[in-house]
């Protein structure tokens, strides 16, 4: 997924971080509080859902845009009322993103 984000962020200055398994996403956000925009998969890792409380975690101090990005429709949505303020699929992540802000 992460080879995928970066090929179609292109050029654009974007650092990505990437997190995994859910304890190692907790210490970047705790390391990071400048960061922009989070893009939260709902199974990390596996094929479980397992970030929603992750997600309701996160946005009680985060405010910038929160990306849900699943192939599973149902898993977005779930993801989506625990906080994410936007969705896609994986392979639409990089648009997403650049379209949230504004890039």
């Amino acid at each position: 997924l992460r080879e995928i984000i970066r090929l179609g962020l292109g050029a654009k200055p974007i650092e990505l971080l990437e997190a995994e398994p859910i304890l190692q996403a907790e210490e970047i956000f705790a390391a990071h509080s400048d960061l922009t925009a989070i893009l939260m998969d709902a199974c990390v890792p596996g094929v479980d859902p397992n970030t929603f409380p992750l997600v309701r975690k996160f946005r009680k101090t985060f405010q910038g845009p929160m990306i849900a990005i699943s192939s599973s429709p149902e898993f977005r949505k779930k993801l989506m009322k625990s906080g994410c303020d936007h969705e896609c699929l994986k392979h639409k992540a990089a648009w997403k993103l650049c379209e949230v802000l504004g890039l």
